[in-house]
């Protein structure tokens, strides 16, 4: 028998490990927060993320879909980061959630159709990040306080949310 809990906002939900001690690239359950789910604070945007947390290798995700995942929180500590293509067969579609990491360099997927909210903002060391064709839309205050050099928008970037490069110098 399974018992069912309600968890209060910041209140974190005990720890399932779904994991071989010896390979830990198979998806995990993350501790669950559930004031984290949509909450920009934490730089976890509104990727639309459905289901459980888990962990494959530095990044937590969610499935949103049968076939498509979105990245909400980076936990390495790499200073250059190359997102998945895709987890355990789900197309990695959106990516959040590296807000205020050390990152300096990341690589972004072709597939990936948003960068959401806040997902770079306060990362004040990246400096270079490649987008690929794949993305529609950047998110509100997506690189916020970034330090690019330059950067370069794919033509198909239909949507840019307000401040997404704010103080970006």
């Amino acid at each position: 028998n399974k018992e069912k809990k309600t968890l209060n906002v910041g209140e974190k939900a005990e720890v399932v490990s779904l994991v071989d001690e010896e390979d830990n690239e198979k998806p995990t359950e993350s501790s669950a927060n559930s004031s984290s789910v949509g909450n920009n604070s934490s730089g976890g945007g509104n990727a639309g993320s459905i289901g459980q947390a888990m962990i494959f290798g530095d990044f937590e995700y969610r499935a949103r879909n049968q076939s498509e995942i979105a990245i909400t929180k980076y936990l390495g500590n790499d200073e250059v980061v190359n997102i998945p293509a895709e987890i355990e067969g789900k197309k990695v579609v959106y990516v959040t959630g590296f807000y205020r990491t050390g990152v300096t360099s990341v690589t972004i997927p072709d597939g990936v159709k948003k960068i959401d909210d806040n997902a770079f903002a306060w990362c004040d060391k990246l400096t270079s990040i490649e987008i690929p064709d794949s993305v529609t839309e950047i998110g509100q205050r997506a690189f916020e306080r970034c330090k690019f050099t330059s950067i370069n928008i794919p033509d198909g970037v239909t949507t840019i949310g307000d401040n997404a490069f704010y103080y970006c110098y």
